[in-house]
């Protein structure tokens, strides 16, 4: 497994739990500044934003297959404050949670169905 596989893996793998740049760098056996230099060298962003670009990703699909609570996403995606959870989604996404489930609902609703 390539060193960007395994910071990958790491960070699916401990999304549910309240995951940082500090537990991600113990997890894999790399000092924090080793894992910034890695995480720039192969993703163009730092630790600190990758885990919060795959948090808010997780939290979209699992809107897309109809969570519809803010509060129960945000934990289970790794936040235990809700509104750091929507700070962070409307950031990389320029909607809240709920302005994103609408929008989603209103396009599975126009969908046809066959």
């Amino acid at each position: 497994m390539t060193e960007r596989e395994r910071i990958v893996a790491m960070i699916q793998k401990s999304l549910k739990q309240n995951i940082n740049v500090e537990s991600l760098a113990r997890a894999l056996h790399m000092s924090r500044s080793s894992l910034q230099r890695a995480c720039i060298r192969h993703f163009k962003i730092g630790p600190k934003e990758l885990i919060t670009q795959h948090k808010i990703q997780q939290a979209m699909r699992l809107i897309e297959l109809g969570s519809n609570n803010v509060a129960s996403l945000a934990f289970t995606v790794g936040y235990s404050n809700v509104n750091n959870f929507i700070s962070a989604f409307k950031r990389m996404t320029s909607q809240t949670p709920k302005e994103y489930m609408k929008h989603n609902t209103s396009l599975r609703n126009s969908t046809p169905r066959t």
